[in-house]
């Protein structure tokens, strides 16, 4: 399947981030994280792993308030939250990498992203 087009409803304010690892610059991606903090709370999607898209949300209500944390707070929310996700997504292996390595990449972009998508830098 092709992705061909992406319809986002401007009614409410959200910010999102997408990151993929891919072996080369030109193969397919590895895994791919998509996550989007928005009023409504946290989401993440994650693809290419492979099987189907998988949806994972913030169940337990571990990146609730992150507007109004500080930033340690925000960093150990995030961490707790990418470690929910390595638990929580399903990952196969295939030719471009093993269910193992998958799990880890899990784990890394969607700290990746949550740092992208709530402002944070390496610096904070």
């Amino acid at each position: 399947d092709i992705l061909v087009r992406i319809i986002i409803n401007g009614k409410s304010p959200l910010k999102v981030v997408y990151l993929s690892q891919r072996n080369s610059k030109t193969d397919f991606p590895v895994l791919a994280c998509c996550i989007r903090l928005s009023e409504n709370g946290v989401r993440a999607v994650y693809g290419a792993r492979p099987a189907k898209a998988f949806l994972l949300e913030d169940e337990e209500g571990l990146l609730a308030g992150m507007e109004t944390i500080s930033s340690e707070e925000k960093k150990t929310a995030v961490q707790k939250f990418a470690d929910y996700a390595a638990r929580k997504v399903p990952t196969f292996g295939n030719m471009r990498g093993s269910a193992e390595y998958r799990t880890l990449l899990v784990k890394v972009l969607t700290r990746r992203a949550l740092e992208a998508v709530g402002g944070m830098t390496d610096e904070n």
